[in-house]
This record gives structure tokens, C-alpha cells and sequence, in this order.
């Protein structure tokens, strides 16, 4: 009789176990949903370059300080000339892993690189040294801490006409983050802010000629919904050789 009552008790500890599981699940006490990728603002024009036109040296361009607090993903894409290939670091030593560049050695020359899981705070700064050099960057939270990078992204290099697209992508899952920016030479400006896929432009840094020409870059965001081909377009204020990128991360 004790070993019957023994067995029936622990059958009903077992079931209210399994009761209380079941309903933890449905009220949604299991892991938790990744956060959305949001933007975040450092209440700063993103973008710098070389606007005193440096001669043949080769600059060292710094960008801040900034308060970069809340995000924990660095999107940077600079252009210069092809005898400065950039270089870059920031003052919280993040590790800088360096997205596909542009190596035809042709001026806007793009390239970039992004800092996953960064380190991030207050007086933050991020130093591009490059020839000519222009860059802009963007923050985001919620972005993969591990593996950002979804794919190898699309680009198009020394394209002319008043128009570029850097080519279709296609994100693999919903709520993914699409970067996209352009390289242009002298005072080329880009007229259309959302590109026509409702992105939005985090960053613009107009190129020069005077004393001598530096690379303009401008650099834009879409965090989207439900996953779907995107070929953003730039258009240009005037016809110039452009090269243009697009990148997804999740």
C-alpha cells in the first residue's frame, strides 16, 4: 500500500511538471525573440574626409568624437584614391573585418569594413587614413554578435553616367539591414535621398576639386520587413564615374 501511494504521488508531481511547462510555453516563457535591428543616432554628421585636399600625403582623417552607446554593429565605407588604399581604427579598438573593395585602382576606389559585437561608448571616434579620403559610418543594435554578414553583397565599380546601381540582392530572412553606398569623384552630389526603395540616407560627404580632387561618398540604410530583391539607385547631379555597393547583415 505505501509503495502504491508512493508511485501515484510521484506520477502527480510528474504531471503538474508537465503542466506547468505547457503552460510557460504558451505564454511565452521560452528563449527569447531576437531583438530588431534599429538605428542608432550619435546626434552627428557621420561622414569626413579630406577637404583640404592634402597633396600627395597621405591623410589621416578622424571622425567624431561621438557617443556610440546602444549599438553593438559599425558599418563604415570610405573612397580615395587607388595609391591610398584605406586603413582603419577607432578609439575603442574594435576589430574591423574588411567588406569585398573595389581594386581596379580607378578613383573613387570604395572600401569597407564593419565591426560586429563592438565596443561602444561615449567619446568614440573612428580614423580613416587614406589618399584623398572621404567615409561614412553608421551604427545599428541588434545585429548578429557571431555572423553578421548574410552573403558577399553586390557592387559596381567605375560605372559612368548620372545613374548607378550596385547590383540585386536578395536577404535571406525577414527583418535583415541592407547598406548601400556610393563612391563619386570631385563635387558630384547625389540628388535622390531614398533611392526609390524607401532607404534612408545616413550619411553624405560632397567629393572636391580645390586644391586638389577628393572622394565623395554617400551612404544609406533599409531595414527591412518581409525579404525581397533590392537594387537601390543612385542619381547624380551631373554625369561622373561612380562606384556603387550594397551589403545585408542580420
Amino acid at each position: 500500500m505505501g509503495s502504491q501511494l508512493k508511485h501515484l504521488l510521484i506520477l502527480a508531481l510528474t504531471l503538474q511538471l508537465c503542466h506547468a511547462q505547457m503552460l510557460t510555453t504558451i505564454v511565452g516563457g521560452g528563449p527569447a525573440a531576437a531583438p530588431p535591428i534599429t538605428f542608432v543616432s550619435t546626434g552627428i554628421t557621420m561622414c569626413a574626409g579630406d577637404t583640404a585636399g592634402s597633396g600627395v600625403q597621405v591623410a589621416a582623417i578622424t571622425l567624431g568624437p561621438f557617443t556610440s552607446t546602444g549599438g553593438n554593429f559599425i558599418v563604415v565605407w570610405s573612397g580615395a584614391h587607388a595609391a591610398g588604399l584605406p586603413t582603419i581604427v577607432d578609439s575603442k579598438l574594435n576589430t574591423w573585418t574588411q567588406l569585398t573593395a573595389d581594386t581596379t585602382g580607378s578613383f573613387p576606389n570604395m572600401r569597407g569594413w564593419y565591426a560586429k559585437n563592438a565596443t561602444v561608448g561615449t567619446s568614440h571616434t573612428i580614423t580613416v587614413t587614406g589618399l584623398f579620403v572621404g567615409f561614412c559610418a553608421a551604427i545599428f543594435s541588434g545585429v548578429s554578435t557571431s555572423t553578421p554578414r548574410d552573403g558577399t553583397g553586390s557592387r559596381v565599380s567605375d560605372h559612368s553616367g548620372t545613374t548607378n546601381q550596385p547590383g540585386s540582392v536578395t536577404p535571406a530572412a525577414d527583418g535583415s539591414l541592407l547598406i548601400t553606398a556610393t563612391g563619386t569623384d570631385a563635387t558630384v552630389v547625389v540628388t535622390n535621398n531614398d533611392l526609390g526603395l524607401g532607404f534612408t540616407q545616413s550619411g553624405n560627404f560632397v567629393g572636391g576639386n580645390s586644391p586638389s580632387t577628393w572622394a565623395g561618398i554617400t551612404m544609406a540604410y533599409k531595414i527591412q520587413g518581409t525579404a525581397a530583391a533590392q537594387n537601390p539607385t543612385f542619381t547624380y547631379g551631373v554625369s561622373a564615374v561612380t562606384d556603387a555597393v550594397i551589403d545585408i547583415f542580420k
